[in-house]
């Protein structure tokens, strides 16, 4: 993505440079709806662009339908899209449209309307700088807190990456702290940090030298541009205090590496003086562009404003004479640094340095068998057993895991492996339910997006992934893997949930990886497996970047090619080699692993089947890697097109040309145009952008390459390729490569350089094609064979090239009489300095002799020929004299030699002597050391154990009081309860001996009834005895039983349970209802909820008497959830959440209303249950193991415990309905929806249709049953009314109009598949005789859908309807409060009702704060807020009065919102 983006943006550099614009203009500025409607004027073909900005079919339909000129759907587009993108809707995105729909003639006039808003914006700002610079604030002038003035004056001009001050601070105090130079010691736990400390001290050292050696300069000349005549590509509004120039008298080479590899430039004066003039920064146009010169930016000053009055007047500006000094850029090694430092100790300890004792025997816990996708797919041989070492545990239990090593040559699927292994390790923690937290590190951009475009984001749109995949990267993705891709400053608003995730896998740069630790280091660490991938290609303290968040029992793999660039030739300086800087991370374990021996070398894998590449290219990579089989793939194989290495010769002195770059780089255009035009005949989809690369050494000579591809027509194909330098080509991958090999000498980055060579070939899949002139390429190749940069590698690589290539007969000569090269015809021309080519028989001829010169011509050459032999024998003497000599002298050095070994040897052994005697000093101080520290200790723990012994002596003393006191107190209430025993006792006796007296004076009047009654009066009292207190000598009253029955009613009342302790959060679960109720225990309890489909009978022993439970009901009908086998069953109710704050002691009975329609067997019927805590954020339904029975419309069966319920079905659910809303959408045009629906009780009917947009429609047909044919699925709606009616326009919304059987089957929400519009296009005012009629397909019932126009309300200045609908403004606030006021609402809730209207809770608490003991005034300052669209608002409804009304509604006001309609 990344790569076809910065292609896009190269094929438009002309244009930006001649509009004076930059890449960060387009990808930075927001089209503004001005340019929209400027812009829309040209846009014929508005449909095709529409598509390329990203609108759909359905969108774009409704532009057309909806707009009555061309002019205005043209409009509607821009304006959809800017609506529709947001922040997005820059000027990039809108270029690169037009570009991918041919519309490049207004691409120019979008580029200037930029320029007129940047113009403009510009204007704008200056105007307030210059009115702030008035402002008596400030006329003082303030002395600048930065050390840099430059800083402040011209911050946006600096490139980024520069360190900030606390990076400085850092730099400065290691160059105080010089590291000892002296023999590095093995490399242990103990000093892993001061050694990789001394190693990059001394590295950096290196590179301030060389930067230093290499551009520092005292006869440098300084141009300074005027400010009128400033390159608009350096600004296009040059700022008055800031001066714009290049420094020239630089090399490419040093100008390269000063772009690099500097900070900033001090300028001085070249007089000796070394007076201080400015400081200057690095223009970002040299990271582009290599030119002669180096463009800076710099402050004014008043030295150097007197040096450009002194100095020399050129056209544009000012020359001065100069001296300057580059600062190093030290953020990378302040990264190292901080590498080194955050790395755990058991990771020094244990990953990184483990011994024998470290390695156990691996087993295999679990099998992988998650092979399904093709683009994870591993051979048998040796991929797939290096997945299975992978994911292995070892048999030391607890212990950390040793580094894992997997390593071979290009194309061997170490990445791949690394992908199916993340795979594979998170579907067994997901199985096992375990953290599985991943991070995948590499080195290049662009090897982790191959993460995402290769492996997970292909197997997302396959497989529904159950974890998390962030790939984080400063470069934004707006593509089908949007959701994927996060930018540091999004990863770190989100690290808080990110933290709580159990199953993730980040994927990150090295350099990036370091961020994370902020946001997500523990002492415990974070991550259970770590991956580094390209590990051979970076230092040590750049590998272990990623180690700082490992967890203790962490597993780690390296993957790695060592043969490719990588720190065995980037890492400058012998003292930074001797400390091993030199040697990767992977190739320093796998040396230790060898070491140990065989236990170890179980953990390294070796590949060597190359995947990638035909055969035909791996004779040459043979020379660096031993034994690489060949690929088996029949289909790789058989590739039509051109395959193999080739080698053009350019011998370019045969052209009369004073530029020979100029005619290579012709050839190298040439070569590709012939390539691309046989590529196109052969197939038709090939991408050059994607498969073809020109690789060049330096960028000068590929800024050349691509501007005469620019240049000239002929090779407008060629553009299109992508140009890369040969040090940024790894990671990438192409069909064809074309090497141009310009003589720019011996450096790291060289195609010379066998590292170099290697990973530039193997780059290519199928072709490779380098151009040069044969005898320079070995003459170079052998004068450098011994260079240090090369990494001491011997291999001479062009000459095997060239050799491989004479045998396969790939070695061709360029024919420079090719009549169609453009050169020849436009640029030698116009220059000069190439002369017409004459053919080979004009050539011949006007070589041809007389007959008479020919004698003299052969005596003179015979004269010649003895003179050049008695030179040659003089020659040869002083050769042999000189061999002798030679001779001589290397015998005085092989003695030499053998005396300096000797003294080598003696001086060791000193060195041993003097070690052992440091080494015992040392340990007897630490002896010391530790005994004293042991004494410390004891006596510490001594005063600790004092101090303890005396906490506990007051805690017993404490508790023996508290005894006391519960003594006392348990004492008073068994007194108190004696009390209240004996006075209910009397009152028992007093209320019996009243009865028996009652009964003696009413004894002839009593009746059989009444001797019954008092009988069950005296039953009452034995059984209310059971639960009053007891007296051993006499029996309860029922006023005992009263006061009981009283006291429970009164818990009942006032009992209200903490609803946090029983009912749990739903996460992701859509609720549309809910009910709660209490049940007593000792009482039975019904809920019969037919409104949703619920019937619950709780028994009266379910509780134990005198308990109280509460029962909560939530019903939902979506969900992220998972039913077994559900192809077959399919839902017939609601799931239906249920649960209480007691279990119950009895069964209760729980019936569930399903939609089968007739006589159900049981057996067509499931009950499926689920817990209420989410798996991974998924509930899992199981099948309820319990009996069930099915009366009616409902299944019935019992349980004791509650949790998620539903019943599923296997028969077809046929039970559907439909409803017809309309709405007027504008004067004589109305919108008109028929939807179906899966039937269901009417609340859940009612909810779903409370989440769709249908409650500013009208319902003009009630709910009507809807009945499929017998053999049909879909149903779809003819709108050609039956019979045909005049005047009437009938469109649809989108097509088809229709619904599928199984689709409504299955649907938890309801959808709107049915649209359509009616216009009536009558001259006269709207009437119609007859009723529109609708014939509805595949429908057995109903077969017509009559659509009635007559019922509408046509008059379309209806007040209320215009007056609820209107946008409300700041001026109706008054309104708006009184209203309220008049209404009764209570203006407590306005912080309710603020974030019902759209305001955020950030806000909120700010009107709180403000405003604290006014709920008045917060309401007031709400409605403000409100009123002036901040935050949501639009999102929510926008400022109307049914916007208020349904908020009032959501926070349960109803009553409020009812008042309010009757009021406006």
């Amino acid at each position: 993505m990344a790569e076809a983006e910065s292609s896009f943006l190269i094929t438009l550099k002309d244009l930006f440079d001649k509009k004076g614009l930059t890449f960060e203009d387009v990808q930075g500025h927001k089209c503004s709806e001005n340019v929209l409607i400027r812009l829309s004027k040209c846009l014929d073909n508005w449909e095709m662009v529409a598509l390329y900005l990203g609108l759909t079919r359905a969108e774009i339909k409704g532009i057309k339908f909806d707009s009555n000129s061309e002019e205005e759907r043209r409009i509607n587009v821009l304006k959809k899209w800017k609506e529709k993108n947001g922040e997005r809707a820059t000027y990039y995105n809108l270029i690169k449209a037009l570009k991918e729909s041919d519309r490049v003639d207004i691409i120019e006039q979008t580029l200037n309307f930029l320029n007129d808003c940047a113009f403009e914006k510009d204007d704008e700002q200056q105007k307030r700088r210059e009115m702030k610079e008035k402002s008596p604030d400030n006329q003082k002038p303030q002395q600048s807190k930065s050390s840099n003035p430059v800083e402040k004056q011209i911050p946006n001009l600096r490139p980024t990456g520069i360190s900030t001050s606390w990076q400085k601070m850092k730099f400065e105090q290691r160059r105080k702290n010089k590291p000892p130079i002296s023999s590095p010691s093995d490399l242990t736990s103990d000093n892993y940090q001061q050694h990789f400390y001394s190693a990059l001290w001394f590295e950096e050292d290196e590179h301030i030298k060389k930067l230093s050696k290499k551009c520092d300069g005292i006869n440098y000349k300084f141009t300074i541009f005027d400010h009128k005549e400033v390159p608009p590509f350096l600004d296009r509004h040059p700022r008055p205090n800031v001066c714009y120039g290049y420094i020239s008298g630089l090399s490419d080479d040093e100008i390269e590496y000063a772009t690099q590899a500097s900070d900033d430039i001090t300028i001085l004066r070249s007089d000796g003086s070394d007076q201080h003039l400015t400081i200057a920064f690095k223009h970002y146009y040299n990271f582009n562009h290599i030119e002669n010169c180096l463009y800076v930016v710099a402050s004014h000053s008043p030295e150097l404003s007197e040096a450009i009055k002194n100095g020399t007047r050129v056209k544009g500006g000012s020359e001065i004479n100069i001296s300057a000094q580059f600062t190093l850029k030290y953020s990378y090694f302040d990264h190292l640094h901080e590498s080194v430092v955050k790395t755990p100790e058991h990771v020094r300890k244990c990953l990184l340095l483990p011994d024998a004792s470290s390695f156990g025997d691996l087993f295999l816990t679990f099998d992988p068998q998650h092979s399904s996708f093709d683009c994870i797919k591993l051979d048998d041989e040796q991929q797939l057993k290096a997945l299975k070492i992978i994911v292995s545990e070892s048999s030391l239990i607890g212990e950390p895991f040793p580094p894992i090593i997997l390593y071979g040559p290009f194309g061997t699927g170490k990445t791949r492996i690394l992908a199916r292994a993340a795979f594979e390790v998170m579907m067994n923690g997901i199985n096992e339910n375990k953290h599985a937290r991943i991070l995948i590190s590499a080195h290049h951009e662009i090897s982790i997006t191959t993460f995402i475009f290769a492996y997970f984001g292909v197997m997302r749109k396959r497989f529904y992934l159950p974890f998390k995949v962030i790939l984080i990267t400063k470069q934004e993705n707006k593509g089908v893997y949007a959701d994927m891709y996060m930018t540091p400053e999004e990863f770190a608003m989100h690290s808080a949930d990110i933290c709580t995730l159990g199953h993730v896998i980040i994927i990150a740069t090295y350099t990036m990886s370091l961020n994370l630790y902020q946001y997500l280091y523990s002492p415990e660490g974070f991550f259970t497996h770590l991956f580094l991938d390209e590990a051979a290609q970076v230092r040590e303290p750049e590998a272990i970047t990623p180690l700082a968040l490992a967890t203790k029992d962490a597993k780690i793999v390296l993957t790695g090619d060592m043969q490719q660039v990588g720190p065995n030739i980037l890492v400058l300086g012998k003292e930074a080699r001797m400390f091993g800087l030199h040697i990767s991370l992977l190739e320093r374990l796998l040396i230790r692993y060898k070491e140990v021996g065989p236990v170890a070398t179980h953990y390294i894998t070796k590949l060597s089947v190359n995947y990638q590449s035909h055969n035909s290219l791996m004779c040459l990579p043979n020379l660096f890697y031993k034994h690489l089989e060949l690929n088996t793939d029949e289909v790789l194989q058989s590739y039509c097109g051109p395959t193999g290495y080739n080698f053009v010769s350019v011998d370019s002195r045969i052209i009369d040309h004073p530029d020979k770059q100029w005619i290579e780089a012709c050839v190298v255009l040439e070569e590709v145009r012939s390539y691309l035009e046989t590529m196109k005949q052969l197939n038709l989809k090939f991408n050059p952008r994607h498969d073809v690369c020109i690789i060049a050494s330096t960028r000068k000579q590929l800024n050349l390459i691509k501007s005469m591809a620019y240049m000239y027509k002929e090779y407008e194909a060629v553009r299109n390729v992508s140009y890369k330098p040969s040090f940024v080509i790894q990671g990438h991958e192409f069909q064809a490569i074309f090497l141009s090999l310009e003589n720019d000498g011996m450096n790291i980055k060289s195609l010379f350089n066998p590292y170099v060579f290697n990973t530039a070939i193997t780059r290519a899949k199928f072709y490779v094609v380098a151009i040069g002139f044969p005898e320079e390429v070995k003459k170079l190749e052998l004068t450098t064979l011994f260079h240090p940069d090369r990494g001491g590698s011997t291999v001479q690589c062009w000459h095997e090239y060239l050799k491989l290539c004479g045998k396969l007969r790939t070695l061709r000569l360029f024919d420079f009489s090719n009549p169609l090269l453009p050169y020849k015809i436009s640029g030698i021309k116009e220059k000069g300095g190439v002369p017409e080519h004459v053919s080979r028989d004009e050539e011949l001829q006007s070589y041809t002799l007389s007959q008479d010169k020919m004698s003299d011509y052969i005596l003179t050459l015979n004269d010649n020929v003895k003179s050049l032999t008695e030179k040659l024998n003089s020659r040869e003497k002083e050769v042999s004299a000189l061999k002798v000599a030679l001779h001589e002298y290397e015998e005085e050095i092989q003695s030499s030699k053998e005396r300096l070994i000797i003294t080598e040897k003696e001086l060791c052994q000193c060195e041993l002597q003097l070690k052992e005697k440091t080494e015992t000093l040392d340990k007897m101080e630490d002896d010391w050391k530790q005994l004293h520290e042991s004494k410390k200790k004891e006596e510490v723990a001594l005063n600790a154990c004092q101090l303890e012994l005396k906490e506990k002596t007051e805690t017993l003393k404490k508790m023996e009081d508290d005894f006391k006191q519960l003594h006392e107190s348990r004492r008073e209430e068994i007194a108190t309860l004696n009390k209240i025993s004996k006075a209910k006792d009397k009152e028992i006796e007093r209320l019996t001996e009243s009865k028996l007296k009652s009964l003696e004076i009413k004894e002839e009047k009593t009746t059989f009834s009444q001797n019954q009654e008092l009988e069950l009066d005296k039953e009452t009292v034995k059984a209310a005895d059971l639960y009053e207190f007891r007296s051993p000598s006499a029996k309860m009253s029922s006023i005992g039983v009263m006061y009981t029955i009283f006291i429970l009613l009164l818990v009942a009342m006032c009992w209200k349970p903490d609803p946090r302790i029983f009912i749990g959060p739903l996460p992701g679960v859509k609720v549309i209802a809910s009910n709660r109720f209490l049940v007593v225990g000792g009482q039975s309890s019904q809920l019969h909820w037919e409104e949703y489909g619920l019937m619950l009978d709780i028994p009266s022993d379910a509780l134990p008497f005198g308990f109280l439970a509460e029962v909560v009901i939530r019903v939902s009908v979506s969900g992220p959830y998972i039913f077994p086998d559900q192809e077959t069953w399919k839902p017939a109710s609601a799931v239906y959440w249920i649960s209480s704050s007691k279990e119950f002691v009895n069964p209760v009975l729980l019936g569930i209303w399903h939609n089968v329609k007739g006589s159900v067997n049981s057996s067509s019927i499931k009950v499926l249950t689920a817990e209420d805590t989410p798996q991974n954020m998924i509930y899992i339904f199981k099948e309820f193991v319990g009996d069930f029975s099915v009366n009616g419309s409902y299944v019935f069966f019992k349980l004791t415990g509650f949790s998620g319920k539903e019943v599923v079905t296997s028969c077809n659910v046929n039970n559907f309905q439909g409803a017809l809303f309309y709405k007027t959408s504008k004067a004589n045009k109305w919108d008109y929806s028929l939807v179906i629906y899966r039937s269901q009780v009417k609340g859940v009917t009612r909810s779903l249709f409370d989440d769709t947009k249908y409650k500013d429609w009208i319902q003009e047909i009630e709910e009507f049953g809807v009945l499929f044919e017998e053999n049909s699925t879909v149903l779809e709606l003819n709108i050609t009314a039956n019979p045909p009616v005049e005047s009437w326009e009938i469109r649809e919304k989108f097509t088809p109009l229709s619904y599928h059987k199984d689709e409504l089957q299955i649907q938890d929400h309801i959808e709107s598949n049915m649209q359509f519009m009616l216009h009536w296009r009558g001259s006269g005012p709207f009437r119609i005789n007859n009723c529109l009629r609708f014939s509805l397909k595949g429908a057995k019932r109903p077969t017509t859908i009559t659509v009635n126009p007559n019922i509408i309300n046509h008059d379309s200045t209806d007040t209320k309807f215009t007056e609820t609908r209107k946008n409300l403004g700041i001026k109706d606030l008054n309104t708006i409060v009184s209203a309220l006021k008049d209404s009764s609402f209570d203006c407590s809730k306005w912080s309710d009702l603020g974030l019902k209207l759209g305001l955020i809770q950030t806000r909120l608490n700010t009107i709180k704060s403000d405003n604290s003991k006014d709920a008045e005034a917060c309401l007031e300052e709400t409605l403000v807020g409100w009123l002036n669209l901040v935050d949501d608002v639009e999102k929510n409804g926008g400022t109307t009065w049914n916007t208020l009304v349904d908020a009032l509604g959501k926070i349960d006001q109803k009553a409020v919102a009812e008042r309010l309609k009757d009021l406006i």
